[in-house]
């Protein structure tokens, strides 16, 4: 057979479909791997920092609730009024802030998720 023959140039260019397919699914899964590994490290330090931030405001209100607690001359009702002032924040918080605070964490994750 001769080189320019139909058969021959079918040929090669299955031959290079193959190999673009091949590429393509390369480096999809290539990008893929990227931006799981991105996901993974963001999402190991963000646990570390709200970790280190849930110990903090912890102890700070544990220290908060003594110290109301000793001002009212009772340390448990330094606990319950630390306690009910964080009740009326969360009301407070979901009658006015919840949707808006929904809208713009959603809207970051889809952003996120597609860059």
């Amino acid at each position: 057979m001769d080189s320019d023959t139909p058969m021959v140039k079918v040929d090669t260019l299955y031959t290079k479909v193959e190999d673009l397919i091949k590429s393509s699914i390369a480096l999809t899964t290539l990008k893929l791997k990227a931006r799981m590994a991105l996901f993974m490290s963001t999402f190991a330090i963000s646990l570390i920092v709200i970790a280190v931030v849930i110990l903090i405001v912890l102890f700070l209100n544990i220290g908060l609730a003594l110290w109301v607690g000793e001002m009212l001359g009772k340390s448990y009702l330094g606990f319950f009024m630390i306690g009910f002032v964080y009740f009326i924040s969360m009301i407070i918080f979901r009658l006015f802030f919840y949707k808006m605070l929904k809208a713009k964490v959603s809207n970051l994750v889809i952003q996120n998720i597609m860059n």
